[in-house]
Formats: C-alpha cells, structure tokens, sequence
C-alpha cells in the first residue's frame, strides 16, 4: 500500500528576483513498511523533500497524497492534525526543550493528536525501549548526545506514527552513538514502521532497503540494497 505519493513536485523560491528551484519535478513512492534513504550533498534539495513530505512545507506545484488521501485538498488544521497523527519526526539536532526531562519532552507530541491513550504510561513504555527509564528527570544538558538521539527517536513514537522522518539523525553524534540510533531505527522497522532518512552520508544510507539520490532538486537514482 502507498503511503506516500509524490507526483512532480516543484518547489521554488525566488531570491533576488531570480527564481531557484530547491526541487524540479521530484516524483517519490513510497510504500507503507518500506525503509528508504533519501541521500544527496548540501544543497540538492534533500531538506526541502523531507519537508513537503513530512508535510512541514507546501509544494509550489505538483501533488501529493498521504494514504490515498490528497493532502492539498485539506486546510492547516486537518493537514496539522494529520501531521501530528501520522508522522513521527527526529532531527539532526535533537529539538528538544532545554528546560525540560526526558519523560516530559517525550509526552510532548501528544498534547496535539487527536489519538487516545494513557501519555504517561506509553511514554514509560517507549523510554524502556530505548533504554532511558534511569533518565526520566534529566534535562537534555544532562544527558549526552546519543541519549538525546534516543529520547527524540521516544518522542517521535509517542503519537504511535505510521512514519518516521529522520534528519540526518546520526549528524551530531559519534559513531558509537550513532550506531546505537540506526539500530533502533532499523528496529522500528523491523516492527512494522516505514522510516525515511534523509542524509549526506552514503554509509548511513546504506542501513535502508533502498537508497534515493537526488542532486540539483532532481532524483537520479533511485534502487533497492
């Protein structure tokens, strides 16, 4: 099953008066289960990709559909509340609140889903999981930079996500920690969760079952591992 449709997204900004296409007709499936790297330097239009299909931007042209469903048909609030339902996102540099322990970064996300279930426990659930329940009260400040990964990679799943849309998730960590985060990724995988990563590296993109290049706003390859 689809559960991401993209068909000749263009997505343009004009700079100067001079128009800049960060992506010129990018066509994208991808099927519910799959686990796909997108890859490409700085610049290709990478980022821009995994915001229009994270839903976080607007395509300038094309169409996209998110379960069958045409998300351009949908106004902010049903595109915001799908985005919140059904798409569970980890950054490159964690986003987490400063202020703020793990458990209570973690339950975040659910303050804006529609989905219903007891926070407190799945959030302690989702902490075993990556192994953090001793960490419950720290602040990201006390806690190292693959703890951080993982209390992110917590917080994406707390809203039980048919996606996960990771930036290049292993950018701001040593390779141990690193490695550490792929491994749950695949793990998340290996579930049943179709997980995206968006990355420069080619060794981080070969964890996926399939590497999607793209350079200059084009894809240029797109092929299974």
């Amino acid at each position: 099953m689809k559960i991401i449709d993209a068909h000749n997204i263009v997505r343009q900004y004009t700079l100067g008066g001079t128009v800049f296409k960060a992506l010129d007709g990018v066509s994208l499936t991808i099927n519910q289960g799959e686990f796909v790297s997108i890859v490409g330097k700085s610049g290709s239009g990478k980022s821009t990709l995994m915001h229009i299909l994270g839903l976080l931007d607007r395509a300038s042209s094309g169409q996209l559909s998110f379960a069958g469903q045409n998300v351009y048909e949908l106004d902010d609030t049903h595109l915001a509340k799908l985005r919140s339902n059904e798409i569970g996102f980890v950054f490159q540099s964690f986003n987490l609140l400063a202020r703020t322990g793990a458990l209570d970064n973690v339950m975040l996300p659910s303050v804006y889903t529609s989905k219903k279930y007891h926070v407190k426990d799945r959030a302690l659930a989702i902490l075993a999981k990556v192994e953090l329940l001793d960490k419950l009260g720290n602040t990201p400040a006390q806690l190292s930079g693959g703890q951080q990964q993982r209390v992110a990679i917590a917080r994406a799943l707390i809203n039980d996500p048919a996606v996960i849309l990771a930036d290049e998730p292993t950018g701001n960590l040593d390779s141990k920690s690193g490695e550490e985060v792929m491994q749950l990724l695949k793990g998340l995988h290996s579930e049943g969760k179709t997980v995206i990563i968006v990355t420069h590296d080619d060794d981080v993109a070969r964890n996926a079952k399939r590497i999607v290049r793209i350079t200059d706003g084009k894809i240029v390859a797109d092929q299974l591992v």
